[in-house]
């Protein structure tokens, strides 16, 4: 008798595992990165580094597309911002957006404008 509730009870745990293991977070964060190159000439940042970070841990990076899009995609639930950086003509564009959460089947539209490094 001892033995079955063992198996079931090793079953119910295996099964738990293998299913936790096979659902995937569906939630997304993607936008638009931009800067102004030449007071009020907004450009896409073509080619920025966009960083997905948690607290103080970077979680995800990509680049923008040739419009300054960028997409994060199986994101796992929890508290994030972006944090951009762009290079262009020698100068430093950056730009951090505010904190977001993201929890289920969210998906995020981020949208940030970088700013001059001085």
């Amino acid at each position: 008798m001892k033995k079955i509730v063992f198996f079931r009870l090793a079953a119910i745990l295996l099964l738990s595992v293998v299913f936790a293991a096979c659902t995937k977070d569906d939630n997304k964060i993607s936008g638009t990165i931009t800067f102004d190159q030449l007071m009020g000439d907004v450009r896409p940042a073509i080619g920025a580094s966009v960083n997905l970070v948690s607290g103080s841990h970077y979680v995800m990076m990509t680049s923008t597309d040739e419009d300054g899009n960028y997409s994060f995609t199986e994101v796992e639930d929890g508290d994030y911002f972006i944090q951009a950086t762009h290079v262009a003509t020698l100068l430093t564009y950056t730009g951090k957006s505010k904190g977001f959460s993201v929890k289920g089947e969210d998906s995020k539209t981020i949208n940030l404008e970088l700013q001059l490094q001085r």
